[in-house]
């Protein structure tokens, strides 16, 4: 007995889905997954962000310390930063 399969009995040659329909969705896939790689690839190496606000005036001052040590400001800003620090919390 001969087996005829009409093209409309394939579930991807239907008018309501198609090859189209798992070519974006493997788009969308790929699109996650290099999200994903790109996430995990950048983000380990974070700590605090410099604008994040420290708990306590001796953390603000390590703080300060460290990017003067690291040359990111100068003596003229560590003293004026030092001077804010103090009046803030008088």
């Amino acid at each position: 007995m001969m087996w005829r399969h009409h093209a409309s009995s394939y579930p991807m040659h239907n008018a309501y889905g198609g090859w189209w329909v798992l070519g974006f969705l493997m788009v969308i896939l790929m699109a996650v997954a290099v999200a994903l790689l790109l996430t995990m690839v950048i983000r380990p190496g974070r700590t605090a962000s410099p604008t994040s606000i420290p708990s306590t005036q001796q953390e603000a001052l390590e703080i300060l310390r460290r990017r003067y040590a690291a040359g990111e400001i100068d003596d003229e800003e560590l003293a004026h930063r030092f001077e804010a620090l103090r009046n803030r919390t008088s």
